[in-house]
């Protein structure tokens, strides 16, 4: 039995799921708050159809769950086996992806390399 799973009708189930997840880090203590935004969803079938109640958001902190492996089955793209990456692992993956899309983000284009036509007081007419 699925605790996050209640079927409410034939073919209809309400399920909790994590509709948003924030990650709060302190520099200061290196220390993670990770709140989960588990909220009730409406379910026929394989179709969501909607929230089904009100969020109720569950609290921890990374050193609570930082050695535990969550995942399982493998990563879609990678084929990287999921039951072997920790939750501090996957708190890495995630800043380093902010990392890396802040600085691609915030990069300079390099100088374009065409000439461009520069008017110059006294010729052509300028």
């Amino acid at each position: 039995m699925n605790p996050r799973i209640e079927t409410i009708a034939p073919g209809v189930t309400l399920e909790v799921v994590s509709l948003t997840t924030t990650m709060v880090y302190d520099p200061a203590s290196k220390g993670v708050q990770i709140t989960f935004g588990g909220r009730p969803c409406i379910f026929v079938g394989d179709e969501y159809k909607g929230p089904g109640g009100d969020q109720a958001p569950l609290l921890t902190s990374l050193e609570a769950i930082a050695t535990r492996c969550f995942g399982s089955g493998a990563d879609p793209v990678t084929q990287a086996d999921l039951s072997k990456i920790s939750a501090a692992g996957a708190v890495l993956i995630i800043k380093s992806a902010f990392a890396a899309l802040y600085d691609e983000a915030q990069a300079v284009p390099p100088p374009t390399t065409e000439s461009v036509d520069i008017p110059q007081p006294g010729v052509d007419g300028a």
